[in-house]
C-alpha cells in the first residue's frame, strides 16, 4: 500500500433537513439536547452539573434510553434539584426536530469516535459544545475550538454553554 485514502462519513442533508420538519408535540423553547444512551463514558454527571451552574439555558432535554447509568442519570437529577429543568424523552427513530429546535447540542463525553449527535447538529443548525473526547473535536476544528473544553470539568462546560448561547459562529455548510 503506498498511499491512505480518508473516506469521510456520508450523511444525507436532505434526508435530516426534511425529517426535522415533522410536527411534534412540543412546546418548549430555549432549550440545550443531549442525545445518546445512558452510559458512563457519556459523563452526564459532569453534563448536569454543568448545566445546573448556568442560567442562560432554561431547559436541558435527555434524548435516549437505556444504558447502565440511566437510574443514576435520573437521581443525579434530584440530588442537583434540577427535575423542573430536565426532561427525559425515549429514544424516538426522528430525534431530528427536537434537535433542529434546540438551542445548542451539549456533548459531555469522555471518548467518543465519530460523533453523528455532532454532525447532524450542525447540519441542522444547532451550535454545538463539546469536550475534548475525540470525534466532536475533529468536526468542529479550528472554528469552534472555543466550545471545546476539557474532559471532566463541569465549570468550564458551563462557561462553554454560556458562551455558546451568547455568541456561536455562523454554522457555515462547509463545516459538515
Amino acid at each position: 500500500y503506498s498511499s491512505i485514502s480518508i473516506i469521510n462519513n456520508i450523511y444525507d442533508h436532505k434526508k435530516i433537513s426534511d425529517l426535522s420538519k415533522e410536527t411534534i408535540n412540543f412546546n418548549i423553547t430555549n432549550y440545550a439536547i443531549n442525545v445518546g444512551s445512558y452510559n458512563k463514558i457519556k459523563r452526564h454527571d459532569i453534563l448536569l452539573l454543568a448545566f445546573s451552574k448556568q442560567d442562560k439555558i432554561r431547559t436541558l432535554v435527555m434524548l435516549g434510553s437505556g444504558g447502565s447509568d440511566e437510574i443514576y442519570v435520573k437521581n443525579l437529577v434530584h440530588q442537583l434539584g434540577i427535575e423542573n429543568r430536565v426532561i427525559f424523552i425515549k429514544f424516538t427513530s426522528n430525534p431530528y426536530p427536537y434537535i433542529k429546535n434546540a438551542t445548542l447540542t451539549i456533548i459531555s463525553s469522555d471518548s467518543e469516535s465519530f460523533s453523528s449527535v455532532t454532525l447532524e447538529s450542525l447540519i441542522l443548525g444547532t451550535p454545538v459544545v463539546s469536550t475534548a473526547c475525540g470525534g466532536p473535536e475533529e468536526i468542529l476544528g479550528e472554528k469552534y475550538k472555543n466550545y471545546i473544553c476539557q474532559k471532566g470539568n463541569a465549570d468550564e462546560l458551563a462557561d462553554k454553554i454560556i458562551l455558546a448561547s451568547k455568541y456561536y459562529p455562523e454554522i457555515a455548510p462547509c463545516i459538515y
